[in-house]
This record gives C-alpha cells, structure tokens and sequence, in this order.
C-alpha cells in the first residue's frame, strides 16, 4: 500500500510505504516514510517512519529523519531514534535526541544556550545524533560537535 491509511486494521507480510497505520499492526512487513500509531509492529521494519504509543517486536527501526526549509534554508536532521523540525518565526527548532537545537539566522543554540555562530549565508543545514556524538554542520563545514549524554 503507498500514502493510504490503515485505521484499525492490519497488514500482515506487506508494506505500508508514506502512510499511516493507526491502532492497527503490522506483522513481518514494512514501514517506510509513514507512522504506526497506538499500535505494534512485529518481526518488520520502520524505516525514516516513526512508531508513537506502540511497540516494534523483533524488528527494527532505521533512523528518523526530518528536513524543513526555513527562512531559505535547508535544515536536516537525523537520529537512530524520533526527531523533528518545527518552525518559531523565521528560526527552526529541531528536538532531537532529548535536545532542543534552534537554528537561529547567524548563531545555534543547544537548550537555550549559544554554543556556534552560523554563516549568515549558510543554505544547508545537518544535524546529526549518531551514538553519543551529536554534530551540526553548515554547507558541510562542522560548527558543532559535542557528547550527547542524553542521546535515545
């Protein structure tokens, strides 16, 4: 199934690629790109999807990815576990790994505080959680790399 919706139901052996399965399982089949909410996964993958209120059982989960332009910006991010970009006016607020990253016109800050300045003319922002390092780099030049002791 491609960018439907499973309410309730299951899937079983199949794949659910961009859509949604809500109180519902998947057993030895495929997530990709969507959601399972409130209900299990078994013995499949979710892979850049997200698992919410569920269970995976003998699976496993690929890392989440989440990207946004803001303000004329690419911002990427990506971690083994949930991650996601918000907008705040023209800032981007990335959670990710048990940390707040805002993604400021010239500077970044890590749960409120200023830890790099951003090249106003940056236009692609990666955010990384890999392991216990978290890295932030801008048009591919590191400008944050520091141990993510809170990492998921």
């Amino acid at each position: 199934m491609k960018g439907g919706d499973v309410k309730g139901g299951n899937v079983q052996g199949g794949d659910v690629k961009g859509g949604n399965v809500q109180g519902g399982s998947v057993v030895g089949g495929t997530v990709t790109g969507g959601s399972v909410t409130g209900g299990t996964a078994q013995g499949g993958t979710a892979t850049s999807g997200s698992v919410s209120a569920g269970t995976v059982t003998s699976g496993t989960v690929g890392a989440g990815t989440a990207s946004a332009t803001v303000n004329g910006r690419q911002i990427t991010a990506r971690a083994p576990g949930g991650v996601s970009i918000q907008t705040n006016e023209s800032n981007a607020v990335v959670t990710i790994g048990g940390k707040t990253i805002v993604v400021e016109k010239e500077r970044l800050l890590l749960d409120g505080q200023e830890k790099a300045k951003l090249p106003s003319t940056a236009t692609n922002i990666a955010i990384d959680a890999e392991g216990t390092r978290l890295v932030v780099k801008a048009d591919g030049k590191e400008l944050l790399s520091t141990e993510n002791k809170d990492s998921r």
